[in-house]
C-alpha cells in the first residue's frame, strides 16, 4: 500500500517521539516507497540535519539525514568540523572529529541503508559529493560509495568520481610488477565492477592528463603510468577481449575534442601495447582519421603505427589524409609523412601517380629542406593524371579546382601551373 503524505508525516512524528536513538524502524516505515517529492515535503516536517545536530551520529540521525537530505547537505554534515578561534585561527574540532571517527561503522551502515532507497540521480549526486569532499572524508567513505555503485549497478562518470577512483586504485609505485599485479587484481575483483568503470577514463575529459595516470608517485617518485601500463598488459593476457577494446578505446579517446594536456596518457598507453601489424591494419581507418586531428602527439602516433603496416593497408585513405598533414608546420611530422608516402609507393606502386599529384600540389609550400625530400616523390618522364577528386579537394596552394581531368608530362624542368 502506498502511503499518502499525511500518513507519512504521522508515522514520522511517532518515530521522532521515541527515545531509542538506535531504532530506525519507525522512520523506515514512514519513508517506505517515498519518491523524491515526498521526501522534500517530509524534510519540512523534520529538518534534514535536526537529529544529527541534536544527537550526533546516532543510527536514527544518520538514517534520517540520508533519507531526507540533499546529497551535498549529507556530505557537509558528516564532514570533520573546523572552528575559528577568537584570534581568527582555524583549527579542527578534535572532540567532534573523534566522535565521527568512532561512529564510522554506524554512519556507514545507516547512511547506506537510507541511501539505498533514494533514486539513481540522488545516489549518483551523493557519490559525486563524497568524491569532492576532500581527502580525509572521501578516503573513509569509499566503501559506502562502492556499495551503492555495485548494489544498484550505477555508472558514475564525473571527473570528480574518476579522480577519486584513480586515487584509490593507483599503487604507490614501490614494487614494480607486484604493484601491477595488485592493480590488475583489484580491477577484476567483484565481478569486474571497477574494470567497467575503468573504460570511462577514455571518455571523460580531463582524465587523460590526470596525475594518477601520467604523474609520479608522491611516495617513491616512480611513474604511475608505468604501473598502469604493466597492469593493462596483464589484463590483455587474462581478460578475454580486453586487448582489442583498449586498442580501440585509446584511439577513440584521441578522436574526441580533448586538449593536448588532457590527452597525454592515451598515446602512451597505446604505444605500451605495441600493436602488431595485423592489429594496426585492422584499425587503419582510425589511424588515418587521427592524422587530421590537429594534435602533434596524435599525428605522430598515427604515423608511427601506420609505418609498421603500410604494406597491409590500401593507400587511398593514407594519401587523402596526407593532404592535411603536409599543410602543417612541424618539420618532424612533415618528414615522417613523406617517409610514409614513400613506403606506401614502394609497397603499392599503383599509388605512385596519386602521390606524385599530391606532392606536386604542395611542394612549393613546404620548407626548403623538406621540399628537397618531397621532390623525390614526384615522378618524372611520364604522364600523370591530376584531378579534383576527393583526394585533392582540400589541398592547399596549387590545388586543382576544375573538375576536368588534366594531364601533365612531368620532367625535371617542369614547373606546376594550375
Amino acid at each position: 500500500m502506498t502511503l499518502d503524505i499525511n500518513e507519512r508525516r504521522k508515522r514520522l512524528r511517532a518515530a521522532l517521539a521515541s527515545t531509542d536513538t538506535g531504532d530506525v524502524s519507525g522512520f523506515a516505515a514512514a519513508f517506505a516507497g517515498a519518491n523524491e517529492e515526498d521526501r522534500a515535503a517530509l524534510s519540512r516536517t523534520v529538518p534534514t540535519t535536526k537529529l544529527f545536530k541534536a544527537e550526533g551520529p546516532t543510527p536514527r540521525a544518520c538514517f534520517v539525514l540520508a533519507a531526507l537530505g540533499k546529497p551535498t547537505v549529507v556530505v557537509e554534515t558528516i564532514q570533520p568540523r573546523w572552528i575559528t578561534s577568537d584570534g581568527g585561527a582555524l583549527y579542527q574540532d578534535e572532540t567532534h572529529n573523534k566522535l565521527l571517527r568512532a561512529a564510522e561503522p554506524v554512519m556507514e551502515e545507516f547512511l547506506l541503508a537510507a541511501a539505498h532507497d533514494r533514486d539513481r540521480a540522488w545516489q549518483l549526486a551523493f557519490i559525486d559529493a563524497l568524491a569532492e569532499s576532500g581527502w580525509g572524508l572521501a578516503d573513509r567513505t569509499w566503501p559506502l560509495a562502492r556499495a551503492l555503485i555495485e548494489d544498484h549497478a550505477l555508472a558514475p562518470e564525473s571527473a570528480n568520481y574518476l579522480g577519486w577512483f584513480l586515487r584509490h586504485l593507483t599503487p604507490n609505485a614501490r614494487e614494480g610488477q607486484r604493484d601491477a599485479e595488485e592493480l590488475a587484481a583489484r580491477l577484476t575483483a567483484s565481478n569486474g565492477a571497477l574494470l567497467a568503470e575503468f573504460w570511462a577514463l577514455f571518455r571523460v575529459d580531463g582524465m587523460g592528463g590526470h596525475w594518477g595516470l601520467t604523474g609520479h608517485s608522491f611516495h617513491t617518485g616512480g611513474d604511475n603510468g608505468d604501473v598502469w601500463h604493466a597492469a593493462i598488459n596483464i589484463l590483455c593476457d587474462t581478460v578475454p577481449g580486453f586487448r582489442d577494446r583498449i586498442l580501440d578505446e585509446s584511439l577513440n579517446a584521441l578522436l574526441r575534442a580533448f586538449s593536448a594536456k588532457n590527452s597525454v596518457w592515451y598515446p602512451r598507453v597505446h604505444r605500451s601495447l605495441d600493436p602488431t601489424p595485423e592489429e594496426i591494419a585492422a584499425r587503419a581507418d582510425t589511424y588515418e582519421a587521427l592524422l587530421v586531428t590537429g594534435l602533434s602527439a596524435t599525428v605522430g602516433l598515427a604515423q608511427d603505427m601506420l609505418s609498421r603496416a603500410v604494406d597491409r593497408i590500401a593507400p587511398v585513405g593514407l594519401v587523402h589524409a596526407s593532404v592535411t598533414v603536409l599543410s602543417r608546420s612541424e618539420k618532424k611530422l612533415l618528414t615522417a609523412q613523406l617517409k610514409l608516402l614513400a613506403a606506401a609507393v614502394k609497397a603499392h606502386p599503383e599509388c605512385a601517380a596519386q602521390v606524385t599529384a599530391l606532392v606536386f600540389n604542395v611542394v612549393e609550400t613546404l620548407p626548403v629542406d623538406i621540399a628537397v625530400t618531397a621532390r623525390k616523390l614526384i615522378l618524372s618522364g611520364q604522364t600523370v593524371v591530376l584531378s579534383s577528386d576527393a583526394v585533392f579537394e582540400s589541398a592547399t596552394p596549387g590545388a586543382i579546382q576544375s573538375m576536368d581531368t588534366k594531364k601533365y608530362w612531368l620532367d625535371d624542368s617542369v614547373t606546376f601551373t594550375p
